[in-house]
C-alpha cells in the first residue's frame, strides 16, 4: 500500500512538469515563474502599417504592444491584451470632402488628418498541432482623432476667404480577424482586418456629415522580447 501510494504522488509530480522540474535523485523542485519560457516571450512590439480602405485608402504607420496573459498549461499564451495606434498623418483632399452652398456662401469642408489608438483582447484561435499560420481573434475599442477643415467663401459684396479648423476624437467598436505566421520564430509576420465606423459631423450642421466606414488593414511584423 505504502509503495503505491509513493508511485501516484511521483507521478502528480511528473503531470505538472511545467511548474516542476526533476533532479536526478527523482525529487522535483518548483520552478520560479519567471523562469517559465512563456514568461520572457509574453512582451511583443509590432510595427507596421496602417491601411484604412473605403472609397479611397489612406496609408499611415502603426506600433503597437501586446502582452500575453499567463497561462500555466501551454508555453505561448493563448490571451493577449494590445495597445498601439497608428501616427498622425495627412489624408487626400478628396478622400473625404463636401461642397455646399447656405445662404450665398460656398462651403467646403474635408478631411485633413487622422491618427489613431485602441485597446484590444487578442485570442489564438485553437489550431491543432502545426505551428506555421495561427488565426487570431481580436475585440475592443478604437479612437479615431479627426482633423477637418472649414474653407469658407462669400461672393456678397467683397471676396471673403475663411479657413476653419476642427479636431475631434470619434469612438468605434473593434473586432480583428487575422493572421500570425510563424508565431514560434522570435520574429515573425502578422496581418489582420477590422471593419469600423467613426463618426465625423463639423460644426456646421448634419449637412456636412464626414464620417468614415471602412475596412482597417495592418500587415505587421512582430518581435518577442
Amino acid at each position: 500500500m505504502g509503495g503505491a501510494q509513493t508511485t501516484d504522488t511521483h507521478a502528480e509530480t511528473l503531470d505538472n512538469a511545467v511548474i516542476y522540474s526533476q533532479n536526478p535523485n527523482g525529487t522535483a523542485d518548483r520552478i520560479d515563474p519567471r523562469m517559465w519560457p512563456w514568461s520572457r516571450n509574453r512582451l511583443s512590439i509590432l510595427g507596421g502599417g496602417m491601411i484604412f480602405a473605403s472609397k479611397h485608402r489612406t496609408v499611415g504607420s502603426s506600433v503597437n504592444i501586446r502582452i500575453g496573459l499567463d497561462d500555466p498549461i501551454k508555453e505561448r499564451p493563448s490571451w493577449a491584451i494590445e495597445l498601439g495606434g497608428s501616427f498622425p498623418h495627412d489624408v487626400s483632399g478628396d478622400w473625404r470632402s463636401l461642397q455646399q452652398v447656405i445662404n450665398g456662401n460656398t462651403f467646403t469642408v474635408w478631411l485633413a488628418s487622422i491618427a489613431e489608438a485602441h485597446i484590444a483582447a487578442h485570442w489564438e484561435v485553437p489550431h491543432g498541432q502545426q505551428e506555421i499560420v495561427v488565426p487570431d481573434l481580436g475585440f475592443g475599442v478604437s479612437a479615431l482623432h479627426i482633423h477637418d477643415k472649414i474653407h469658407i467663401e462669400s461672393p456678397l459684396n467683397f471676396v471673403i476667404f475663411q479657413t476653419i479648423e476642427e479636431s475631434k476624437t470619434s469612438f468605434s467598436p473593434l473586432f480583428q480577424c487575422g493572421l500570425h505566421f510563424f508565431p514560434e520564430h522570435r520574429i515573425s509576420l502578422s496581418f489582420d482586418a477590422a471593419y469600423v465606423s467613426y463618426a465625423n459631423v463639423p460644426s456646421y450642421g448634419a449637412s456636412f456629415d464626414l464620417g468614415l466606414t471602412g475596412w482597417l488593414l495592418r500587415p505587421m511584423l512582430q518581435i518577442r522580447i
